[in-house]
């Protein structure tokens, strides 16, 4: 079981608490719910700089917030204004992150595979949502969307369909293949896990 979000404690510097602590708890929650297939170092580091460009999980919203806070800090050490209202988001997002780990606890691993699959299969496979279907349904994550390959079964376009939206679901928020293509992600070989 996956512990809450720290809290920030009285006596402790704000900028202590985002950068050590809170900061620490969000790189321990996206390697343990993200980089479960990948092996390679590199691939990890790379998909941890995508999620964070990309991604509207909590985490790594957190992440960006941070860095927009510590952008905010004055050369001679003092604070400006606007930290406190970065900082109140921060919060909110650290209530959100709890639900948001609470939820994935409920998931099974088979559905938190699906999901860390379909990014990572369109990160790095450049793999359209048809293809990361298929690529599930032949690696046994998904359910096969034919009864039997007997051609007097029924094909279930409805199972297909849902697969798909599922899929779509995942990776929707990410920019296209012609977008990524100007990122170094585009330069990535797909390892296969």
């Amino acid at each position: 079981m996956l512990t809450k979000a720290p809290r920030h404690k009285e006596g402790v510097k704000v900028a202590d608490y985002l950068n050590n602590e809170l900061q620490q708890y969000c790189i321990e929650i996206h390697a343990l719910l993200k980089n479960l297939h990948i092996k390679d170092d590199s691939l990890k580091a790379d998909y941890m700089t995508f999620m964070l460009e990309y991604s509207d999980e909590p985490q790594y919203e957190i992440f960006r917030l941070i860095f927009m806070f510590n952008q905010k800090i004055k050369p001679d050490g003092t604070d400006y204004a606007d930290q406190i209202d970065i900082f109140a988001k921060i919060i909110t997002k650290t209530d959100e992150l709890d639900k948001y780990v609470k939820g994935h606890e409920c998931m099974d691993s088979r559905d938190q595979n699906i999901k860390v699959l379909s990014e990572i299969y369109y990160v790095f496979g450049k793999m359209t949502v048809n293809e990361i279907v298929e690529k599930l349904v032949a690696d046994g994550h998904l359910e096969e969307y034919e009864e039997s390959e007997d051609p007097e079964k029924k094909f279930d376009k409805e199972l297909l369909d849902n697969h798909q939206r599922r899929i779509y679901r995942y990776i929707q928020k990410y920019p296209s293949f012609a977008e990524l293509k100007k990122t170094a992600f585009s330069k990535q070989q797909f390892i296969s896990f």
